[in-house]
């Protein structure tokens, strides 16, 4: 027991002296701690001192010794409040640059939604940016890659989406190693065709190695003791299909490892977000447009087209020559009274200033020829106009040049005559045919598709199927104007006639002309456009709503063999009706037998 007592006494002294000794250390520590430091208190202002105050108009400091507590604890108070009064302003400095910072990185950010190079505006912002270069290029990578799966999550891939009707559905095409079967079948018409142009073989390639790539590729998801190494032998068959505001989805079919196993690979491409690439004021006051009109015979055809001629570009436009190149001597005299009406009855700038000329009188504060017309000025040139017809004044319109030829016609050779016969400079030219009709917006897409040395425009023209056909009979035919519907029974995209094309005179001299050994009608075409499709000039092909091919009856001669003249047929059928249209005219004789019968079926019902 008095052992016992013994080693309690000890256990307690000892836990007595452990206390004592944490008690001085945390003391210590306290001491430590709430003491200023060397550092600071020389980079701190120095404490005032208690002190005799000094003379009475005197704002020395305080010195000599301390003369009571209130007066040092009052300084030590006024310290503290300065250095608080200095932390905040370091912090609201911090918040200041990290508010910079955030405001920096998500301009970023918007800028890589819409990408944008500008490094205008930026400031102090480009600069706190720039001070980050690998987290910028990394928030960089991680919005693109954010905004590819978008679109992927966007696209029809994973799963389908409602559509309102089967006109909706973008269809896929498939294809093999050697051919590509298609819905749009292009200017070919072929179903299934090999992929001729180089940026769809190149397309077709680059999946297939992507995806042999990724089939030959190691993957320890897979089955390790898979061994087959893929070859494009082993390719079946894929499908694609592109979704214009998403990207393109490519289904891929291979021969698997064993009998009756495939290996089927679905690969996306996404598109990229909008790009600006320009941004230019086009102004066409001054471009001037030289048609040039190949023309042989057919007399009345070209009234036809003096008198779309008159209402649009004379009337409507003011900004156009016409070149006339005639081949013959017979209906010359036609063709120059036809001219001589239009200048007689039509009016233009140009006229006006004839009229001008040969009276010496002019209409005060209007400049009749300004690039800058406004309402007002057009409105004055009507008056002047009416006027000028109500007192028998005859307004010549003189842009026309008349070109004859006495040799045998050839379009290519009237074309170049033509273009090469202007000495005004470097002219728009616009090679027309006699059965074409234009309007004025077509004028101003010519002049916006053209740019010389860098752009040629082609345009797909629609031609007009045969009005008899279209209306029933002759008789329920309206006037062209009224014809000019853009219609599949109307006509169609002839994305096979590459005569109607607007380019600058000196693209058409540097490249050479038209090949002038090519006689009769046809062929010079294809082969200027080829000598573009192989220069740098960028070649605009696209349908244009404002250019039209009249429907005339074609010819095939006896003398053709018989391979060309099946084809020539071939081509008036395309020319006279749609599909259906020609079915309701071979089916004819059953369609009038069942509305027979029907109508005996009523009559005797009513009997």
């Amino acid at each position: 027991l008095a052992m016992l007592r013994r080693g309690v006494v000890l256990c307690l002294s000892r836990v007595g002296m452990v206390l004592v000794l944490l008690c001085c250390s945390l003391s210590l520590l306290y001491v430590i701690t709430c003491s200023p430091h060397t550092d600071d208190l020389l980079t701190a202002p120095q404490l005032p001192r208690m002190g005799p105050l000094a003379s009475p108009g005197g704002h020395g400091a305080l010195s000599g010794p301390p003369q009571g507590p209130s007066g040092g604890r009052e300084n030590y108070q006024a310290l503290l409040q300065e250095r608080e009064e200095q932390h905040r302003q370091h912090i609201s400095s911090l918040k200041k640059q990290i508010a910079q910072l955030k405001e920096a990185l998500q301009e970023r950010g918007e800028r890589m939604k819409g990408p944008k190079e500008s490094l205008e505006n930026r400031g102090e912002r480009g600069r706190l940016a720039s001070e980050q270069p690998r987290s910028e290029a990394t928030l960089t990578c991680r919005c693109f890659t954010e905004f590819l799966r978008s679109q992927l999550s966007r696209a029809e891939v994973h799963s389908g989406v409602r559509l309102p009707s089967e006109y909706s559905v973008v269809p896929f095409e498939s294809f093999t190693l050697q051919r590509v079967y298609q819905l749009e079948m292009g200017l070919t018409r072929h179903p299934e065709e090999k992929p001729v142009r180089k940026d769809r073989r190149d397309e077709i390639s680059e999946v297939l190695e992507s995806a042999l790539q990724t089939l030959n590729t190691p993957n320890l998801n897979r089955d390790r003791t898979a061994s087959k190494v893929y070859s494009p032998a082993d390719f079946i068959e894929g499908i694609a299909r592109t979704e214009k505001d998403k990207g393109t989805l490519y289904d891929l079919s291979f021969r698997g490892e064993q009998a009756q196993q495939f290996r089927r690979l679905v690969l996306f491409r996404p598109f990229g977000p909008l790009m600006k690439v320009s941004d230019e004021r086009v102004q066409t006051q001054h471009m001037l447009i030289n048609i040039i009109l190949p023309l042989s015979h057919r007399a009345d055809k070209f009234r036809h087209f003096m008198h779309n001629f008159r209402e649009v570009c004379i009337k409507q436009d003011g900004r156009v020559h016409l070149t006339v190149v005639y081949f013959g001597r017979d209906q010359i005299n036609d063709v120059k009274g036809t001219l001589e009406n239009t200048s007689r009855l039509a009016w233009s700038y140009s006229g006006v200033e004839n009229c001008e000329e040969q009276t010496g009188e002019k209409e005060k504060g209007v400049v009749l020829d300004s690039p800058q017309t406004s309402k007002t000025s057009q409105y004055h040139k009507r008056k002047y106009l009416q006027s000028a017809l109500a007192k028998g004044r005859e307004l010549n319109f003189r842009n026309f040049t008349l070109i004859q030829l006495n040799e045998e016609f050839s379009r290519g050779r009237g074309l170049d005559v033509g273009a090469r016969a202007w000495k005004g400079g470097n002219v728009l030219l616009f090679f027309c045919d006699v059965d074409i009709i234009f309007t004025s917006d077509f004028l101003n897409t010519c002049r916006l598709n053209t740019q010389p040395g860098k752009k040629v425009f082609y345009p797909v023209l629609f031609s007009q199927y045969n009005p008899a056909v279209i209306y029933g009979s002759g008789e329920h035919v309206p006037p062209i104007e009224q014809q000019l519907v853009i219609k599949k029974d109307n006509g169609f995209w002839r994305d096979f006639g590459f005569g109607m094309t607007c380019q600058y005179r000196s693209d058409f001299i540097n490249i050479g002309g038209f090949d002038v050994d090519i006689k009769g009608w046809g062929g010079e075409d294809v082969h200027l456009y080829r000598k573009y499709l192989h220069s740098n000039l960028l070649v605009i092909r696209s349908p244009s709503r404002g250019l039209f091919h009249l429907w005339h009856e074609k010819q095939c001669a006896d003398e053709l063999p018989p391979d060309q003249y099946k084809m020539c047929m071939q081509s008036k059928a395309m020319n006279e009706a749609s599909h259906g249209q020609l079915g309701m005219l071979l089916f004819r004789h059953e369609i009038e037998a069942h509305l027979r019968k029907q109508k005996q079926r009523s009559s005797a019902k009513k009997a």
